[in-house]
């Protein structure tokens, strides 16, 4: 099997070193998987370039400076530019990346492990309907509470827009620490409940890692109209017109606004 890992960076020096053990455990835990692994680093201002190329033997990285050209575009905008450009630079090499099983788009600042993926390899081989399987992407200083972070990036099947207090899973943590945003401490009652099922459709979902199949990948592109927008709604659409995207609620992830 064969699986392209890619993901953009900026100012992520000290997560850098992270990002190089988890992406190392997972050639050590997978040794019948062939992985590609492509870093895109632009403007940074901190140690990242040097971080990266520390390890330049290890994965690919492709580094850009553009300094203030993209200063008038809105976030989403700049993000989905660059995600863009760097699926461009992608395609040049891999064409319609049909020589790959699969194909991840992650984050910066997340954290996963092995069965982080073999998770998400299960759903896809148990689901060929399902062409983006995504998880449930938690909070690193909110630990143990449960409440799934990226809820800008999810749109349910009747496309309705997910506020920052909306609740994707049940929080099962019982004890008195939770997350501000959590149904414990704000009294909205969760989406799925903790004995619902392990995969749930959307017409919108990321989380930071993305399982994604290498022809919905191909032909789905990132974009904002405008800074109420996530730049992620355009890449599902593109996606739902191969299969369905959708959470695995057995598959999770940590991110961390500390590094």
């Amino acid at each position: 099997m064969k699986i392209l890992i890619q993901l953009l960076v900026q100012n992520n020096a000290r997560w850098v070193p992270s990002l190089h053990s988890m992406l190392s455990n997972l050639r050590s835990g997978n040794p019948d998987t062939d992985f590609t692994f492509w870093l895109y680093e632009n403007d940074s201002t901190d140690e990242t370039v040097s971080e990266i190329l520390k390890y330049k033997d290890f994965w690919n990285v492709h580094t850009q400076n553009y300094g203030n050209k993209f200063a008038h575009m809105f976030r989403t905008q700049r993000i989905a530019h660059h995600r863009n450009e760097f699926k461009k630079f992608l395609t040049s090499k891999y064409d319609d990346f049909s020589e790959f099983d699969f194909v991840v788009v992650m984050d910066s600042d997340i954290f996963f492990n092995n069965k982080t993926l073999c998770t998400m390899l299960e759903t896809m081989k148990l689901n060929p309907d399902v062409h983006m399987v995504c998880p449930h992407g938690l909070v690193m200083r909110s630990l143990p509470c449960q409440f799934h972070y990226d809820t800008w990036a999810t749109l349910t099947t009747d496309n309705e827009r997910c506020g920052q207090f909306t609740n994707i899973i049940e929080c099962t943590h019982q004890g008195a620490k939770h997350d501000i945003h959590c149904h414990h401490a704000r009294g909205l009652p969760p989406m799925i409940k903790k004995n619902g099922p392990r995969l749930t459709e959307f017409n919108s979902f990321f989380g930071g890692f993305g399982l994604i199949r290498p022809r919905a990948y191909s032909e789905s592109w990132w974009g904002a109209d405008d800074d109420s927008q996530c730049d992620t709604w355009k890449f599902c659409e593109g996606v739902r017109k191969h299969g369905k995207v959708v959470m695995d609620r057995e598959s999770s992830v940590l991110w961390s606004d500390l590094f």
